[in-house]
């Protein structure tokens, strides 16, 4: 279907056109046409997913170019062969995702956007780049090339670079995006030496050659150069793909780039840009074939530790968009996770734990998707009302924003993973699968570890989530700027409402069989798993149990009702809180701070978490000046990477004297540089 292309057509087109205007207008147009691709997407990949409706696109298909052209050397053009576009089930789903947070981004950017000062140019400028990198990823889940996939790997992260680069006057923003830049060219270094690899062994880039020359070999049984090369592989795609998803230990790219960013683009790159990582390991999964057993216990831990990691830093932050985007590397984690559980499941012929995995992957990144994208613009806003991000200096914001607490207090009760939201039920429906895998094949060590991680992950993320909205939203505010209650703006409202919407009607029962058309397409590509009656038979099981979850779940949203009823007729009386014996003012100083809120559990983990406490204070009977300030520095970056970029700045330092600033200088390097190059031509031919 070429309606794809012309949708990013459409965007581009857009784009340009409003460079022809002023700021209001500009951004009015731009997210008209925003809107527009957005909901062209959205009822493409709508139709599409649920007719079952697949065919191939080959609108760029140039085998047929080639077979037509006169030159006789045919080799010259063999790796442009087969870049033909495919409609697939995942790619649909992906798209679907993208398109539901892409409309909402369109409502909110016009607000975001005219509170910021920023000239003609730079707009411009961003505008293009978020255009691109929205066309980019689009593109990239329709390709069935890996050439194609890795030009658009990394149009996408040097898009996304600029889209961060949004305010380039601020050190730290600059700083930020260099790491962004500098983890996503290793990432794609890594994906471009796999991808050399695979041509070198299968001679074509095509996803089906490829597909086909491992199932063969594998149906040959060429064990030993075979399955070093696969395990190779498998190894250099996925630490590509997994540095993209925010994994530990290379997550900490993430808690820089998103308070750097915008907030349109901290939504999109947290429920997109790097779910393009996951997407990344299907693809791997697909063309290479399953790896070892050992290979998938590692992806198993490294997915527990790092949602673990991640989840004990979140905690931690005061800063909303570093809470949240740790919060992400905790979601990624589990993403991962969920990922070497199918894996892990496949190997051991469990194939109720792998369909439980594929599907709790599925249910669990688009709920994370829609109310992490909400949670993000909903920072956005309480950043720009009341110029501050610290929750230490927040608190009260229900008394000023209703529509705004309202939108957190649901993103953040789905973000908690509890029910009846899609984060909960794919924790459940694992922990469902685990256990049926213990009765079937007895207990073992991966197990025991799935239970205990996800038993500490839940509740520190439940505790986590408590505090950011406990010590920004209720008690009194703190921050000491003026606020005035107000209304959002219907738009502004609708773009936080509507994803969250999405993640609960997508999240119940009532769409698993859509989730199966994709877990069945995906499977019948797999050449290990054979049938799916055995598919049918287990989905059949998980559709019993979640039918009888979500009885219980109405239930207990009727008795809520009620007692909320029975609540409301009663009369209250409030009285001032108790402060110790101090007299409370009217900020109410003496109300819990987000690092009081959870200093006694995050103590626990103090090696896990960095940061550096600085205190003033004295002993005395009554309170004079006295001060504590906490400092927050991510571990990997504290320990690792600094130590190596202060010994490069070391090293270069030392070859400072090269730059004396001497035209006379600069010629004899250029002599010296010609004679070196002469010496080693010489020797070549001699």
């Amino acid at each position: 279907m070429i309606i794809f292309y012309f949708s990013i057509i459409i965007l581009i087109f857009g784009t340009f056109v409003s460079f022809l205007f002023k700021k209001n207008i500009k951004l009015i147009i731009f997210s008209g046409f925003l809107i527009l691709t957005s909901l062209i997407f959205l009822v493409i990949s709508s139709i599409n997913f649920i007719n079952n409706n697949f065919p191939t696109l080959n609108f760029l298909n140039l085998n047929r170019l080639i077979s037509q052209t006169n030159t006789g050397n045919l080799d010259y053009f063999s790796i442009f062969s087969n870049l033909n576009f495919e409609i697939t089930s995942i790619g649909l789903f992906f798209i679907f995702v993208l398109s539901v947070v892409s409309f909402c981004i369109a409502l909110y950017m016009p607000y975001y956007i005219r509170s910021h000062l920023i000239n003609q140019p730079q707009l411009n400028f961003h505008l293009f780049n978020f255009s691109l990198l929205l066309s980019s990823i689009v593109l990239l889940l329709l390709t069935s090339n890996l050439l194609i996939f890795l030009i658009l790997w990394e149009i996408m992260g040097i898009s996304s670079f600029f889209c961060i680069f949004f305010d380039g006057q601020k050190s730290k923003t600059i700083n930020a995006a260099i790491l962004y830049i500098v983890m996503m060219h290793i990432s794609f270094l890594l994906i471009l030496i796999g991808t050399i690899i695979c041509y070198n062994h299968v001679g074509s880039f095509s996803f089906e050659k490829i597909q086909l020359y491992f199932q063969q070999a594998n149906s040959l049984d060429l064990n030993t150069d075979l399955n070093k090369v696969k395990l190779l592989l498998f190894s250099i795609f996925t630490v590509g793909f997994i540095i993209k998803l925010g994994i530990f230990p290379f997550h900490f790219w993430l808690p820089e780039a998103h308070p750097a960013s915008p907030s349109h683009i901290s939504s999109f790159m947290s429920s997109i840009v790097i779910k393009t990582g996951i997407y990344g390991l299907f693809i791997t999964l697909n063309l290479i074939g399953l790896p070892t057993l050992t290979f998938a216990k590692i992806i198993i831990f490294i997915g527990l530790i790092s949602a673990l990691i991640g989840i004990i830093n979140a905690a931690s932050q005061t800063q909303i968009k570093k809470f949240l985007a740790y919060s992400s590397v905790e979601n990624a984690g589990i993403l991962l996770f969920l990922f070497g559980s199918s894996i892990y499941g496949l190997i051991n012929n469990s194939f109720f734990l792998y369909l439980s995995s594929i599907l709790a992957i599925f249910i669990y990144l688009l709920n994370h998707a829609f109310s992490k994208s909400s949670a993000f613009l909903s920072a956005g806003v309480i950043i720009n009302e009341t110029k501050n991000d610290d929750l230490n200096l927040l608190g009260g914001l229900v008394h000023y924003y209703k529509d705004l607490t309202g939108a957190n207090l649901i993103s953040s009760i789905s973000l908690s993973a509890l029910p009846p939201f899609g984060n909960f039920i794919g924790e459940l429906l694992i922990l469902i699968a685990y256990a049926n895998y213990i009765t079937n094949y007895g207990f073992s060590i991966i197990p025991f570890f799935v239970f205990l991680f996800i038993g500490l992950i839940g509740g520190i993320t439940l505790l986590g989530f408590t505090k950011y909205f406990a010590t920004g939203f209720l008690g009194k505010f703190r921050g000491k700027s003026d606020i005035k209650k107000r209304k959002l703006d219907v738009f502004l409202t609708f773009s936080l409402y509507i994803q969250l919407i999405f993640a609960l009607i997508f999240s119940s029962s009532f769409f698993y069989n859509f989730y199966f058309k994709i877990i069945k397409e995906l499977s019948e590509k797999f050449s290990f798993l054979s049938g799916n009656f055995i598919l049918e038979a287990e989905m059949l099981a998980i559709n019993k149990i979640f039918n009888s979850f979500y009885k219980i779940t109405i239930l207990f949203l009727a008795l809520f009702i009620v007692f909320w009823l029975l609540y409301s007729l009663i009369k209250l009386k409030r009285e001032k809180t108790w402060s110790c014996g101090f007299i409370s003012k009217s900020n109410d100083n003496f109300q819990y701070t987000a690092n009081s809120f959870v200093e006694p559990y995050i103590s626990v983990f103090k090696p896990l978490v960095g940061i550096k406490v600085k205190k003033k204070e004295k002993e005395m009977v009554f309170i004079e000046d006295s001060y504590i300030e906490t400092e927050h520095q991510d571990i990997v970056q504290k320990n690792f990477i600094n130590p190596i970029i202060e010994k490069i700045n070391y090293f270069f330092e030392k070859l400072s004297f090269i730059q004396s600033g001497r035209t006379q200088d600069y010629i004899l390097y250029g002599l010296i540089f010609l004679i070196i190059i002469i010496i080693i031509t010489l020797i070549r031919y001699i």
